[in-house]
């Protein structure tokens, strides 16, 4: 079943300034990043359980998954599955504080 998805304001803010941090040494990078993130998003609106089940303390999180970008695997988009809809919460690097940011 494929699901539509739905990426949040504060994920699109994330993936443009990963992009732009990116671009700044390569452009060819930059574009295959977007290219990269794209993808996941049609991968996960065909196959929305195929990233890892969290655990976080906060019980407002407790459904949200994660997936590693294919070719760029310091980055992770934080996803929910809601009814038919893939909710893209967060795309953060792997040196973010991850807890300290989903948990606002």
């Amino acid at each position: 079943m494929k699901v539509r998805p739905v990426v949040s304001p504060l994920a699109r803010r994330d993936f443009e300034a990963h992009a732009l941090f990116i671009v700044q040494d390569n452009l060819e990078a930059a574009l295959r990043f977007q290219d990269a993130v794209e993808a996941v998003f049609e991968r996960l609106a065909e196959q929305p359980r195929l990233g890892r089940l969290r655990t976080f303390l906060s019980t407002h999180l407790a459904d949200l998954r994660s997936f590693v970008i294919p070719g760029f695997e310091s980055y992770v988009i934080f996803y929910r599955l809601v009814g038919d809809r893939v909710q893209v919460v967060r795309l953060l690097h792997g040196a973010q504080d991850i807890d300290r940011i989903l948990g606002r």
